[in-house]
């Protein structure tokens, strides 16, 4: 009975974040297109449709976060849980990010060990990119981003640290709310401010708790996962 009541309940989270969330970017796309139509000229036309791919992509990695977060948060996403070395998880997300922190002369500096856990690989995986992904956004030029993983018997915790302005004590439980986004800057508006929703949610997911601290300057992200998720 617990274990319908969960799927449940993950199955009315789902809907009922996707029609809530989900009406904007949709009416966004329609009102796009509606100007294509009336639009002269196919270079106007053209823009029109331009603009409503956009918008289209932008909805399509809405959903699909949403949906992330709404299974994560109904428990649902228990079901892909599997064994594997996070240590190697975290080895993967550096070698994927080096690239993008290079071209702000950053570099990840990754502390790990291996540790075996019981967990949904892919959320984890998507989990850990936002913080580092965050973490070179909001870092200065030349910064040295730290990455790294402990594992004890009760828990294994990740920290990703960062150089950049953080977040004050005051905003930080906004922060993990979802569409956010409590920086100023330009680039601000390309995101969709559900990152640290989706970090939030994956640590629920496994019994765990995301705590958003500060690194004296900057942020440090500390997302616990507790061992013993991989007995539910």
């Amino acid at each position: 009975l617990h274990r319908i009541e969960t799927l449940v309940v993950g199955l009315r989270t789902v809907t009922d974040s996707l029609a809530h969330d989900l009406r904007t970017p949709l009416s966004r796309t329609r009102r796009t297109l509606e100007a294509g139509v009336v639009a002269e000229g196919v270079a106007a036309k053209q823009q029109a449709l331009e603009a409503a791919l956009v918008e289209t992509d932008r909805t399509l990695s809405l959903f699909t976060s949403l949906v992330d977060i709404a299974r994560a948060n109904g428990g649902v996403s228990r079901d892909a849980m599997e064994t594997f070395d996070l240590g190697e998880l975290l080895a993967d997300a550096r070698d994927l990010f080096e690239p993008l922190a290079e071209e702000k002369r950053q570099t990840i500096v990754l502390t790990n060990e291996p540790a075996q856990i019981v967990g949904h690989k892919p959320l984890l995986m998507q989990a850990i990119s936002n913080l580092l992904h965050n973490a070179i956004k909001y870092g200065p030029e030349g910064d040295a981003i730290a990455l790294s993983l402990h594992d004890s018997p009760e828990s294994i915790e990740i920290q990703v640290r960062d150089h950049g302005p953080g977040i004050p004590e005051t905003h930080r439980g906004d922060a993990v709310q979802r569409f956010k986004r409590l920086g100023d800057s330009a680039n601000d508006q390309e995101g969709l401010g559900l990152g640290l929703a989706i970090v939030d949610a994956c640590a629920r997911l496994h019994d765990g708790a995301l705590y958003l601290e500060d690194n004296a300057p900057g942020l440090r992200a500390r997302l616990i996962l507790k061992h013993a998720a991989a007995t539910v």
